[in-house]
């Protein structure tokens, strides 16, 4: 399709040079048959003068003008002759028979400036030119016809003293145009064949070329997108396994209390039934607590666009609607701060998610109704900081320094997946996650990622 548009448009260009050529060629032959009978005119006029005397009649006159073209009339071809003053009146034709006219300003325009007029008729009617005599017939029947307007002056002045207007038989000049049409149609289709075959061979080719390529880069890019997969999954993983060890600790003491529980009761100590199944809920419970702590955390990211790149700005947004029931239930509310954006691939947007949406679920958890958690994204020369801050009692002293351990947690009956989960993470992604400050005015995680800040868009604001 594209080969065959490229090529109307060149045979189309092709076909408009040729078709200039051709009238261009065909002025240029009717101007050298004028150019030649004014040069006849002026030697007609020569001939007559008295050898090294100037001519008896000047050219001025009517009666020289009227003898030149009289003698002109009987050159090969010449049908017909009429003869016009200055102002365009008729004065006389040869033969007589031929009808009389006036010439118009648009054709006497040219003709005071000394410039040629030719018309070429394809098929004119002879009978208009003649009037009909009673001893002979005038011609008949559409004939080629060339007309041609003389201006008759001196050479080397400018004064217009006449004009000569010639009816010249045009078979010749027909005979002219057909083979020179034939010869212009002839190069035209060398052109053409030519061009088709630069056009459908180079293009061609180059067209299966880019087709390939495009094939190729839809190749990488379909395993660009199954490894930027197995990369995410990879750094869940290796988060999982740094904790995992914790974990199977964290549940060894639980699933002991709940066999000596089953056992005891296998064993019928009635006095301690009660008791005993509360603790087995509570028990479970946690166990419960634990699994959806940790499911929450590794589950595939769905929300995070699949393209190549992720501005933060959107995530930011994403995670707002994220966080919106648990801050209706908390009573919490929530401010983005968005100073700095980058941009991120879907497999550091998905990572940073699960980051930042565990920071802001935790920031949310230690808020009291009432009070305001707030996501700050500032950016310095090599990194774009998250910062999250709550208004919440802080952590507690002890457990400062191993914030980030697995199963340590500050929450009544919390497991401490999530903390030690995204500090593997951020790990993985070459970023720091860092406790910058806590007390009893509140807490400050960092989240500092290694990339340039851009520009904000036009619609990012303070809020």
């Amino acid at each position: 399709m594209l080969c065959g548009g490229v090529f109307l448009v060149f045979a189309a260009a092709t076909l408009g040079v040729t078709w200039q050529l051709r009238q261009a060629l065909r002025h240029q032959l009717v101007a050298r048959d004028a150019e030649i009978l004014q040069a006849v005119i002026w030697m007609e006029h020569v001939e007559n003068m008295p050898a090294g005397q100037p001519s008896l009649i000047p050219l001025t006159e009517p009666a020289e003008q009227a003898s030149i073209l009289l003698r002109a009339s009987r050159l090969k071809g010449v049908l017909a002759v009429r003869l016009f003053d200055t102002n365009g009146h008729f004065v006389v034709s040869f033969p007589p028979s031929v009808r009389e006219t006036r010439l118009t300003d648009k054709e006497l325009g040219p003709l005071r400036r000394l410039q040629f007029l030719s018309r070429y008729y394809e098929a004119a009617r002879l009978e208009a030119l003649f009037i009909p005599q009673t001893d002979q017939t005038a011609p008949r029947g559409p004939a080629p016809l060339l007309e041609m307007f003389i201006p008759i002056n001196e050479p080397g002045r400018p004064d217009l003293l006449g004009v000569a207007q010639f009816y010249v038989d045009g078979q010749p000049l027909k005979e002219k145009y057909r083979a020179q049409d034939r010869h212009l149609a002839g190069q035209a289709a060398v052109v053409l064949a030519v061009g088709a075959l630069v056009i459908l061979g180079g293009l061609g080719a180059a067209l299966r070329h880019l087709q390939k390529q495009h094939q190729t880069l839809l190749d990488l890019t379909e395993r660009l997108a199954r490894a930027n997969q197995e990369l995410t999954l990879a750094a869940k993983t290796s988060a999982v396994g740094a904790v995992a060890a914790h974990l199977i600790h964290g549940l060894k003491s639980p699933l002991y209390g709940l066999h000596n529980l089953l056992l005891s009761e296998a064993l019928g100590k009635g006095a301690a039934r009660e008791p005993a199944w509360q603790a087995a809920l509570e028990t479970t419970q946690k166990l419960q607590q634990m699994i959806q702590d940790t499911a929450r955390l590794l589950q595939q990211d769905a929300g995070v666009s699949p393209a190549s790149e992720t501005r933060l700005q959107e995530l930011l947004e994403l995670l707002r609607c994220r966080m919106e029931s648990l801050l209706v239930q908390g009573r919490v509310k929530l401010h983005l701060r968005t100073e700095a954006d980058a941009r991120l691939s879907s497999r550091e947007a998905a990572l940073v998610a699960l980051i930042l949406e565990n920071l802001l679920r935790n920031a949310i958890q230690a808020s009291s109704p009432g009070q305001i958690v707030e996501l700050r994204v500032r950016g310095s020369e090599t990194e774009v900081i998250c910062e999250v801050r709550d208004q919440g009692p802080g952590l507690p002293e002890a457990m400062r320094s191993q914030v980030f351990a697995p199963c340590v947690s500050s929450k009544p009956g919390g497991m401490g997946i999530g903390l030690a989960i995204s500090k593997q993470l951020a790990n993985h992604l070459g970023a720091r996650l860092e406790l910058r400050s806590t007390s009893a005015a509140g807490t400050v995680f960092e989240l500092a990622l290694p990339s340039v800040p851009v520009p904000l868009d036009e619609h990012a604001s303070l809020r």
